[in-house]
């Protein structure tokens, strides 16, 4: 792999969900597909996953009011909303075990 093949890698638009390529040095690029500036923000991402995974049928609305004009944003809210549905049923399975196992 040369240097130019490590500093250039594959990201996806925030806005279309598009796959392009940039430069990894580089802070923001623009998309091809849709023509909109986008700039590499965590901290955005960072509270929706908070609130997608703490209130997951918010995770769920956002991703269908998401999926068509943002869908790579719409996805990850359904991930982390669906991941904190599955763990919140087997919490809740779990204390249903046990309650059943100790007679209460």
């Amino acid at each position: 792999m040369s240097f130019v093949e490590m500093r250039a890698a594959k990201v996806y638009c925030s806005s279309c969900g598009k796959a392009s390529r940039r430069d990894l040095r580089a802070r923001s690029f623009i998309c091809w597909d849709c023509q909109q500036k986008a700039k590499r923000t965590k901290t955005g991402m960072r509270l929706l996953k908070i609130t997608s995974f703490l209130l997951f049928p918010l995770g769920i609305l956002f991703y269908f009011i998401w999926k068509e004009s943002k869908p790579v944003v719409a996805k990850t809210a359904l991930k982390y909303a669906l991941t904190a549905l599955v763990l919140f049923i087997l919490y809740h399975l779990f204390l249903d075990w046990l309650a059943a196992y100790l007679g209460l």
